[in-house]
């Protein structure tokens, strides 16, 4: 810890006023016609903090610019910089209270405050967890849900799935209303809200932090209910259902068009693409019975045994193979799943087999009818991931096959969370599946 504290100290020698760089001028293009509003005359003067981008963009600067000063770096310096503060926010100590941004922030406010005292008052570790133990508190979250309706609120994992009534909304205005707060503002604000599906979590850091842990908390229970949907039945159904921030469809769509009769005419055509997913409490009831609570447990009870982050990992690409309309390229991602589960790591020769070898056996006996069946769906899927990887080309895809592989990859991610129960590793799960009598 010391030495962590040394090395930061030794970044104060590097601050030093950075000049502005003279901006070249703009060439006019799309986005110069814009309609735009200039704020400048509104900005306080206050100590901000500014940053550059690298092009993927991670942080490649970071300025504090003070009374039109810019403080920061030598080039040369950040580089390090980075790299310290990305070291700093993954240690024990940092990871599970404050982001990264956290880090890199306060840290660089740290040297600045440093800087301008001419001395350091407090060493970095103890003033980042004094920071951070004073801004952390438990915080609910709610993350809205795209095109899904609900009868009334239920439970995934250590997520809740439910909607805010009017009257919610109206409680809460009473309950401020002596701030002074403009009740057609409030309206304004929150009526768009009613009726809304949210996913609701509870987290325990600093802001940052507890929102990105929350969302991951989230994300995973959508995956879980995703899992259970009716694009797993249907394959040619896209489900278009998901959290309102990593929705990766169009839920709607325009185009102009223009003619030339006699007189110009421009026409707006605009097009829906949403089908809102009644999600009935029957059918909730129906997938709980089936495997649903199983998942919600198996997340709810964390765990960090390599077995449980491997499926853990397995449900989240499922359910974002789910969104993939191109029922080709989802057949490779399924079929990815099912191997990173089931083969050897770095295994490579006869992967197709030994993968439907091992996935059959974890149902059916080898001499079975119903092996030699699932065998040959699973042959059949393999055909088209192999036709469209290594040729191009794309094979008729039989749906029923299709049907029967996704929903069997659903039961065979149930199946080794029960024997996560006592299986730690993927070692120990194939040793176990090997050793199945045929």
């Amino acid at each position: 810890m010391e030495r962590l504290n040394q090395y930061a100290a030794s970044f104060l020698f590097h601050v030093k006023e950075i000049p502005e760089k003279q901006e070249k001028a703009r060439r006019e293009n799309s986005a110069t016609h814009i309609p735009s509003q200039d704020w400048t005359a509104k900005v306080i003067d206050t100590p901000t903090t500014a940053y550059e981008e690298n092009h993927d963009g991670s942080v490649a600067k970071i300025y504090k610019i003070i009374k039109g000063k810019r403080l920061g770096f030598p080039d040369n310096i950040y580089p390090h910089f980075i790299k310290f503060t990305t070291y700093l926010s993954s240690q024990p100590l940092f990871s599970s209270a404050a982001s990264q941004k956290f880090i890199l922030d306060e840290t660089f406010n740290w040297l600045i405050e440093s800087y301008q005292a001419s001395r350091i008052n407090l060493e970095l570790l103890p003033f980042l967890q004094n920071l951070i133990d004073e801004k952390t508190e438990t915080r609910t979250f709610h993350f809205p849900v795209l095109n899904l309706i609900i009868e009334k609120p239920f439970a995934i994992g250590n997520c809740t799935f439910q909607f805010f009534t009017k009257e919610y909304f109206e409680q809460f205005y009473r309950e401020r209303e002596e701030e002074g707060n403009s009740k057609k503002d409030h309206d304004e604000l929150f009526s768009k809200y009613c009726g809304k599906v949210f996913i609701t979590c509870v987290a325990k850091a600093e802001p940052d932090k507890a929102e990105d842990l929350a969302f991951e908390e989230a994300s995973l229970t959508m995956d879980v209910l995703r899992l259970y949907s009716p694009a797993v039945i249907f394959p040619t159904k896209i489900f278009k259902v998901d959290l309102d921030r990593r929705i990766n469809i169009n839920y709607s769509s325009d185009h102009l068009s223009e003619t030339y009769n006699g007189e110009k005419h421009i026409y707006l055509s605009m097009q829906a693409n949403n089908q809102p997913f009644h999600y009935v409490q029957e059918m909730h009831n129906l997938s709980m019975q089936n495997g649903l609570a199983e998942f919600s447990d198996f997340i709810k009870n964390k765990r960090t045994d390599d077995l449980y982050k491997l499926i853990q990992h397995s449900i989240s690409f499922y359910s974002f193979a789910l969104s993939n309309p191109d029922l080709h390229l989802r057949i490779s991602h399924l079929i990815m799943i099912a191997e990173g589960l089931l083969l050897d790591e770095g295994f490579v020769k006869g992967m197709q087999e030994v993968t439907k070898k091992r996935f059959s056996k974890l149902f059916f006996q080898s001499t079975s009818k119903q092996f030699q069946m699932f065998n040959e769906v699973l042959t059949s899927v393999y055909s088209v991931r192999h036709a469209i990887t290594h040729k191009g080309n794309r094979k008729i895809i039989d749906t029923m096959k299709l049907t029967i592989f996704q929903t069997k990859l659903v039961e065979l991610i149930r199946k080794l969370i029960q024997l996560n129960a006592s299986i730690k590793n993927k070692a120990d799960l194939i040793t176990h599946i090997d050793s199945i009598p045929n």
